[in-house]
This record gives C-alpha cells, sequence and structure tokens, in this order.
C-alpha cells in the first residue's frame, strides 16, 4: 500500500534497521516489506522469526542446529541474500547459537567451508562443532581446513579421502593416523582408476612404517594396494607389522630379505620361514644354512622332507629326547646327529622304542660297551640281554658289562648273567657246601673282586695246596682283620 510505502522509503532513507521485529504485533503487510528490503539487524532471533514466518519452519530444534540449511531451501529468498551478503557475521550468529551443535546437510557445509568470505578460524569452529557426516574431502575446495576436517569425527574415513589428504599432507602425521584407524568397514584400495600407480606406491611406502596405524586397518590398506617387496630393507618397523607384512605375502622369500631379517628382526625370522618353508628350503645352502632356525623347525607340525633336506646341511649334535620329532626324524638324527648323551636315556628307555630306533641303539651298544657299562644299572634289561647273547662281543665286553651290573644284583640274578656267559663255575661261590677253586688269570681276579667288593665272599687268595688256583674264604676267619 502507499502508506506501506512511504514507510519503507522513509526507513531506507533514515538508515532504520529494526534490531528487533515482534511478528505478533507488526502489520503484517509493513512486515512483509521490512524483510523483503532487508531493514532489520542480523541476529539470531531475526534470523528465527524470518524462518518461521517467511519459510514456515517450526522446529526450534533445527532452526538451532541445522540453520544454514533451511535458510539455503529457498535460494531466492530475501534472507538467503541477506545472509550471502554478510556471511562472517552470518557464521558468527551461528557459531553463537548452535549449542555446541551442527547437522547441516552435507551441500551447506561444502557451502560454508568452501565460502572465501568466512575466515579459516571461523571454519575451522565450524567443523569443531559439526556433527553430520561428509563423504567426499575433495568436495571441500579450501584445502587450508583439510586438516581440522580430518580430526572431525564428521569426516567419513574412505579409501578415496585417505589418498587424498595423503597426496595434499605428503605425510602421515598422528591426526592422519587416528583418521585411518576411525574407518568402520574394511579399506580396498584395489580399484582406485583415479589415482596413478606411483601416488598408491606413495601411500604403501609411507604406511609400511606407521607403527601406529591399527593392524586391521595396516594390512588392509598395504594388502589391497598391492605392491610387494623383491628385497625387502626397511628398518624400525613393529614385529607385529613385520608378521602382517608377511602373512599379506608382501616381504617375499629370498636370501637378500632372510639376512636383513635376521639382522633386524630376529624374532620373526621364524614366522617368515614358515610361511615360506619351500623358497627357504630351496635357497638355503651352507652358507646360508642356520642350526638354530633347524632346530625350530624340525618341533614344527610339517611334512618331513623340508626337514630331511635341512638337516643334510647340519654336522652339530641333535638331542631327540623329549622332542616330538617323527621316526624318520629321529632316526636320521641318530645316524647323522648323535647327541651322545642321548644314549644314556635311550638305554634305559630301549623297550619302549620302535624297532628302528632300538635297532639303532642296539648298534651303537655294540660299538660303545664301555658307554652302555656306565649306564648299566639304569639300562633296559632287554638291551642288556641283546648285548649278553650276541656272539659277536668279546667276552670281555660282556664281563666288563655284568659287573658293572653287579651292585644291582641279587645271587639269583647274578646267577642267571654268569650262566649266560657260561660262567656257572663262579655261581659255585653261593654254595656254602662247595669249596672252588679258580685258574688263577685276569677274568679270574676281575670276577673275584667285584664279587669281594660286593660282600659276598671275604677274600680270595692262592692256593697252597693247588699253586695257579685260587681259593675264596666266605667269611672272616677268627683273629683276621681284613683280607685280599
Amino acid at each position: 500500500s502507499p502508506q506501506v510505502d512511504t514507510l519503507i522509503t522513509a526507513f531506507k532513507h533514515l538508515g532504520i534497521s529494526f534490531h528487533k521485529l515482534k511478528f505478533e504485533v507488526s502489520d503484517v503487510n509493513l512486515f512483509r516489506r521490512v524483510y523483503q528490503e532487508g531493514l532489520y539487524d542480523l541476529t539470531f532471533e531475526n534470523i528465527k522469526l524470518m524462518l518461521q514466518c517467511a519459510y514456515g519452519f517450526s522446529s526450534l530444534d533445527d532452526i538451532q542446529h541445522q540453520n544454514y540449511s533451511l535458510i539455503l531451501t529457498n535460494l531466492n529468498s530475501p534472507l538467503h541474500q541477506k545472509v550471502l551478503s554478510n556471511m562472517s557475521d552470518y557464521v558468527e550468529i551461528l557459531l553463537e547459537n548452535c549449542c555446541g551443535v551442527i547437522t547441516d546437510k552435507e551441500q551447506t557445509v561444502r557451502d560454508i567451508l568452501n565460502s572465501d568470505q568466512i575466515s579459516i578460524q571461523q571454519k575451522e569452529r565450524y567443523i569443531e562443532v559439526l556433527s553430520s557426516p561428509v563423504s567426499e574431502l575433495n568436495a571441500i575446495t579450501d584445502r587450508t581446513v583439510w586438516g581440522a576436517l580430518i580430526m572431525c569425527k564428521s569426516l567419513i574415513v574412505t579409501e578415496k579421502n585417505i589418498l587424498d589428504f595423503f597426496l595434499f599432507k605428503k605425510n602421515v602425521d598422528a591426526a592422519f593416523i587416528k583418521f585411518i584407524n576411525r574407518a568402520q568397514s574394511g579399506l580396498d584400495f584395489s580399484n582406485m582408476p583415479q589415482y596413478s600407480p606411483v601416488e598408491c606406491e606413495q601411500l604403501f611406502d609411507t604406511i609400511v612404517t606407521c607403527n601406529e596405524i591399527e593392524n586391521s586397518k595396516y594390512a588392509e590398506i598395504l594388502a589391497t594396494l598391492g605392491f610387494r617387496y623383491d628385497a625387502f630393507d626397511v628398518a624400525g618397523i613393529a614385529d607385529d607389522k613385520i608378521r602382517i607384512l608377511i602373512d599379506c605375502n608382501i616381504i617375499k622369500m629370498n636370501a637378500a630379505t632372510l639376512s636383513f631379517l635376521r639382522e633386524h628382526y630376529k624374532k620373526i625370522v621364524l614366522h617368515y620361514i614358515s610361511r615360506h618353508i619351500n623358497e627357504y628350503v630351496a635357497l638355503v645352502n651352507s652358507k646360508m644354512f642356520s642350526q638354530d632356525e633347524l632346530l625350530a623347525i624340525l618341533s614344527w607340525q610339517i611334512d618331513d622332507t623340508p626337514k630331511l633336506a635341512l638337516l643334510e646341511f647340519s654336522n652339530e649334535d641333535i638331542s631327540i629326547i623329549g622332542k616330538t620329532y617323527s621316526l624318520p626324524i629321529r632316526c636320521y638324527i641318530l645316524h647323522n646327529n648323535l647327541d651322545e648323551n642321548d644314549m644314556k636315556i635311550l638305554f634305559c628307555e630301549y623297550g619302549s622304542q620302535e624297532a628302528e630306533i632300538k635297532a639303532i641303539v642296539l648298534d651303537y651298544a655294540k660299538d660303545n660297551i664301555p658307554q652302555l657299562a656306565a649306564a648299566a644299572c639304569d639300562a633296559d634289561s632287554n638291551l642288556i640281554l641283546e648285548i649278553l647273547i650276541d656272539n659277536d662281543i668279546s667276552m670281555d665286553d660282556k664281563i666288563d658289562l655284568v659287573l658293572a651290573l653287579l651292585p644291582t644284583l641279587n645271587q639269583e640274578e647274578a646267577q642267571k648273567h654268569l650262566s649266560l656267559l657260561e660262567l656257572n663255575e663262579f655261581a659255585k661261590i653261593f654254595d656254602t657246601r662247595l669249596r672252588p677253586r679258580y685258574q688263577i688269570n685276569q677274568t679270574s681276579s676281575r670276577i673275584l673282586e667285584a664279587f669281594r667288593k660286593k660282600g659276598w665272599l671275604y677274600e680270595y687268595l692262592e692256593d697252597e695246596d693247588k699253586p695257579g688256583y685260587y681259593k675264596i674264604r666266605r667269611t672272616q676267619p677268627k683273629g683276621k682283620s681284613h683280607g685280599k
């Protein structure tokens, strides 16, 4: 109306701008013209009033937390034009009245963060209170705020966002690591055609040395980027990360890498070998061979073929006692890498061994009667019997064995052993009715001396009535303190 037009002209001439409008007491036509002409101060209350009266929004929660998204629903509105002309002031008002939470739509977020009318500080404050998701980092053309977005939980962790930020920063800092670790679903970089192989490899090389990235994310990123080391030589990586590189087949098996891992990642070498056992066996030679690695591999639950191949390089003693080695492995070791200390135990456990092991132990015992005699008191009786009935064993060796056993034998057992050696004459010592005589020689002297020490006779001495023969005394004669 002419009256409203006159008032508006006067307001403009006088530079009047209403600080606070009240729709309920205002003339509707005049209110509408004041709004259309922008003759009001840009305050939160006035903005709220315009959104309610001019836009028709009633939710105070939406007006508080999605303010600019609501304004953008009508790009031709006077309110939008007024805000565009005072963008920095508007954002300040928005930040002061959002109660620490903004849930703008993603396009709204892009418009604000890409605006050249808003300061970096305001954008960063806006990001701090932003709780709605931002899907594409590259859609924010003002890269000065990318760092703040990375720290903001609203930015969705995607392969593209990771690569875009990395290529922008060219490094990995604590904020970027935290961003990566926030990934909820599996990361897959296997299909990223918009990035060159060089760019992807740069990310790969950087992530490899990043120990702070969670193991699951570390594995997903590196495995799907698809790069492999022909010769690995990167030091300073955590052991758990090296395990991942091995498990993902990123570190191949070769002599150079094996040597490097032996020097820098000693705890991981066996895991590396276990994942590439066949390749390992193929490359090992006398120079590359490791006895410690062999001993570890022998305990693995794998086929015997690689174990036997590696054993060919070993010339050191290997114990089989207390081990779970297979029969072929134990037999090979006993033939080629015998730890002679094992035989003392195998002499004792002879009866419980497999036939193949028994044969080896028996052959050893035949060739090493002194060692068997030294362990005779604990040796398996079946092994002793095998030796005593063997025609290839000398009588002296058999006697040595029986005499070594004597401390553990009773008279009945001693007689049985003497009988096996066809030395029944010495059993007469136990029959007090008899007065045996024994030709003086080395065999008689040894046996009689052993019996004396055992306490089965008091002394033996040359018989005066039969020179060249021993007679025995079972008990001590009266008035004699000691005997031979």
